[in-house]
């Protein structure tokens, strides 16, 4: 199977919160939302009970911060590698066959990878995102692929490994 493939800034969000999703990841941002719902909560109490006070300053300040770091911080990073990586924006000629899968790149580098070293593969709603075990990925928006690509695309994929 052989398809053509154009990487948009969502869709590289998507797949790279997609490629770094995790039991760990998933932890981390229960607790900090609930590190968030405290803070606001005492801030909301504070302001009603004491506004001038130092810890309610103080709890206004954290709910900023953790605001920041969910909504600000965390999908600027993923921009900012998309950005910086002139590979990702050109069109690349995705290959799949039954040794592997091949990328071919508009911007000239080409790289290819066997099964063997491909641990498994993840599906939402924009990407396909198929993981190595070094932690590189490919991704392969669903818009650049057909209904019928797609399907073929998941035979290839789960005839080959697992999902997670």
């Amino acid at each position: 199977m052989e398809f053509t493939t154009k990487i948009s800034e969502q869709d590289y969000i998507a797949g790279y919160r997609l490629a770094h999703k995790s039991v760990l990841m998933t932890m981390l941002s229960v607790w900090i939302y609930v590190l968030l719902a405290w803070f606001l909560s005492l801030f909301v109490i504070g302001l009603i009970n004491e506004p001038k006070n130092s810890s309610t300053c103080f709890n206004g300040l954290m709910v900023l911060c953790l605001l920041g770091f969910l909504w600000f911080y965390l999908p600027h990073r993923a921009r900012r590698r998309y950005r910086k990586d002139p590979s990702q924006q050109g069109e690349a000629v995705v290959q799949l066959s039954p040794e592997g899968v091949s990328e071919k790149s508009s911007m000239g580098s080409n790289s290819s990878r066997a099964w063997t070293v491909c641990s498994h593969w993840r599906e939402s709603k924009r990407v396909i995102v198929l993981m190595t075990q070094s932690g590189i990925f490919y991704m392969f928006p669903k818009a650049c692929l057909s209904a019928e690509q797609q399907d073929e695309l998941r035979g290839i994929l789960a005839a080959a490994l697992p999902k997670k």
